[in-house]
């Protein structure tokens, strides 16, 4: 027998579904005992499993969380990700603990190699004591770059947190990695 609501399988002997916790009717009149090869038809739409975590939320919800908390503040992430790391058991939930971290290291990262390009720019405008009029905007490219950056991690943490809030997946070069490096 199947659950009328999400398909999920039933014994037939339950009054509510382990599942999405709908209430089982009994079967039509006439209809053959519960066990007795009488099935209800799944729902074609049914709606998707929502896995909870040791904290009683779901592991779409945690996991956009993260993301979130890479916006908001990195230790914070840092600690929710080491906390699904040490103590959670779905694989999926620590593939994007992992992945949320690797993101906003790597918007770091690239936020540092900018710093050095405005390290860069000011020994070079101090050895020559001015700036030539005809390359005065490249001095101005680190703030723009800076900018840019922050503005794109932004824009990669929201987007990936809504994505996994609604239980869908990008492919992106940090899945690949992951998957490399964090097999099933």
């Amino acid at each position: 027998m199947f659950c009328p609501n999400c398909g999920n399988p039933i014994t037939g002997n339950e009054a509510f579904c382990n599942s999405c916790g709908t209430k089982l009717g009994n079967p039509p009149q006439g209809s053959p005992a519960p066990g007795a090869g009488y099935a209800y038809a799944p729902n074609p739409n049914p709606k998707p499993e929502r896995i909870k975590t040791r904290m009683g939320i779901s592991c779409q919800l945690f996991g956009a969380l993260l993301f979130f908390m890479g916006l908001i503040n990195f230790l914070g992430l840092i600690l929710l990700a080491g906390y699904v790391l040490l103590f959670e058991e779905n694989k999926l939930l620590k593939k994007t603990a992992v992945k949320a971290t690797m993101i906003v290291v790597i918007f770091a990262l690239a936020g540092i190699a900018v710093g050095f390009l405005d390290n860069l720019f000011g020994a070079i405008n101090a050895m020559f004591k001015y700036t030539p009029s005809g390359i005065s905007w490249l001095f101005k490219i680190d703030s723009l770059l800076s900018n840019l950056i922050n503005a794109a991690e932004k824009v990669v943490l929201i987007v990936l947190g809504f994505i996994t809030l609604s239980m869908s997946t990008v492919n992106s070069p940090v899945d690949k990695m992951l998957n490399d490096h964090m097999p099933e």
